[in-house]
């Protein structure tokens, strides 16, 4: 068995069958995504947006590159894996 290392896309379709990905619809019906990471939850807006620490350092040190969130949001989509969520419900499930 060989050592490997786990990579974005890897990260990406665990987040994906795992369920971890919801999408957010706010009043004009545009998508939010919110993503359930290893170590937290995010918000993802695509084309290209994450709350992730992960994202940031990326983004300012390479300009067009992204964070495994945004990848498994981006491939959530393509094969309908994505679920409706009320954010109001989300905010009340963090903030009782």
């Amino acid at each position: 068995m060989n050592n490997r290392e786990v990579t974005d896309q890897d990260k990406a379709l665990t987040l994906i069958s795992e369920g971890s990905i919801s999408l957010i619809k706010g009043k004009e019906d545009e998508g939010f995504y919110h993503v359930v990471g290893s170590q937290d939850e995010y918000l993802v807006v695509l084309p290209n947006f994450c709350t992730c620490e992960q994202f940031i350092l990326r983004s300012i040190n390479t300009p067009g590159e992204f964070c495994y969130h945004i990848l498994a949001v981006q491939l959530s989509g393509k094969i309908n894996r994505v679920e409706d969520l009320d954010w109001v419900k989300l905010l009340l499930k963090h903030h009782p």
